[in-house]
């Protein structure tokens, strides 16, 4: 099985033609994704993992297992969540130790999702299948959305 950012080079290889910087600034554009990152992903090399996903989510491929699916809005990933149901986790196995031991991930990847700091999308994608949910599950509201919240918020508390 390929890993996710080699999938996520196909897709981003059928998207953007070959030495077309118009089309990969236009996607940057449209994803929020720094066009840098964007080249490393089109390169096969491992990006964040937001980014990861933000890309997946608009050209329409499941970050999973790679199949095509239809492209969404642009979620932000819910980070929060994550952290608590690894946390639930821990509780129930009765420390973080035993449970990195028994899902056969490393104790300092278990301690970053639990405090909500950075890890590769392997490391994400392996998390989420020892708590049995695809990925998707932590996605929550467009990152326009939030813009738009706070930009409202802004305009009520100068009214």
């Amino acid at each position: 099985m390929s890993s996710s950012a080699d999938r996520l080079k196909q897709a981003l290889r059928t998207a953007i033609p070959p030495h077309n910087m118009a089309a990969l600034r236009a996607l940057a554009d449209r994803t929020g994704v720094n066009p840098r990152r964007l080249s490393r992903a089109l390169k096969g090399a491992p990006i964040n993992v937001d980014d990861h996903l933000y890309l997946c989510a608009a050209l329409g491929v499941d970050p999973v297992d790679g199949r095509s699916a239809p492209p969404r809005k642009i979620p932000s990933f819910d980070w929060n969540l994550l952290a608590i149901k690894v946390l639930l986790a821990i509780i129930a196995k009765g420390s973080m130790r035993a449970l990195a031991k028994e899902w056969d991930i490393p104790l300092p990847t278990l301690n970053r999702v639990k405090h909500q700091q950075p890890v590769s999308v392997e490391s994400l994608l392996a998390v989420c299948a020892r708590l049995g949910c695809h990925p998707h599950l932590f996605l929550t509201r467009t990152r326009t959305f939030h813009a738009q919240q706070s930009a409202e918020t802004q305009v009520r508390a100068t009214a």
